[in-house]
């Protein structure tokens, strides 16, 4: 569900959105679009529904984890090196009456939980900001499905910044927008962390129309 503020900001190059929560028809028209009308046509119809069953899964997923805007990229980085990355932005409704309290509250409450995350308050143009860095347990692939017949761990590096929205758009003072930058290609960290913190210093808000 989109909250009740707008938020701008500018989408790293690669990346391209992910419908979240849509219908069938808007998800065929955007899966044709990423595979390219010109290739559609030799794609097998039945792997081209796995596709759109697995496309409509994800986008109802992340709608039910309350992400109202989701993107991801798929390219090569380097020496064509295949490279993976997606970007999430939900809402949260906390006590944001004193931006710096809800900041310093969140750094303090995920510092308990995990001696891998990075924790630190950023100013951004647009307020203060809680931004978390963290090497994830690792995303264990199934042998039924690992092209080397055992189990592979993966490794997830994720960065997460909580954002208090401002007074001006949202007078309620209640709300927290939620980034979410995750790769599984770790090795690519340091070319993706500038890009994601440059996002951030793009986001602004305004009052819904």
């Amino acid at each position: 569900m989109s909250p009740e503020y707008r938020i701008r900001f500018e989408l790293p190059p690669d990346f391209r959105e992910i419908p979240v929560g849509a219908d069938l028809a808007e998800l065929t028209d955007d899966l044709r679009g990423r595979i390219g009308e010109d290739r559609v046509e030799d794609t097998d119809p039945v792997l081209l529904k796995q596709l759109l069953i697995g496309y409509r899964r994800t986008s109802w997923q992340l709608a039910e984890t309350g992400a109202y805007y989701a993107a991801s990229c798929f390219g090569l980085i380097d020496e064509g090196r295949p490279s993976a990355a997606s970007l999430l932005i939900s809402h949260q409704e906390v006590d944001c009456s004193d931006p710096e309290t809800a900041v310093a509250g969140i750094i303090e409450i995920r510092r308990r939980g995990s001696d891998r995350r990075q924790l630190q308050r950023y100013e951004l143009p647009c307020g203060p900001a809680a931004v978390e860095i963290e090497l994830d347990e690792p995303l264990m692939v199934p042998a039924a499905v690992s092209p080397t017949g055992a189990d592979v761990p993966i490794p997830v590096a994720t960065l997460q910044a909580w954002i208090p929205v401002p007074a001006e758009a949202d007078p309620t003072r209640r709300s927290l927008t939620v980034v979410t930058f995750s790769t599984p290609s770790v090795q690519d960290w340091e070319t993706y962390c500038p890009v994601v913190v440059e996002l951030l210093r793009t986001v602004s808000f305004d009052a819904a129309a």
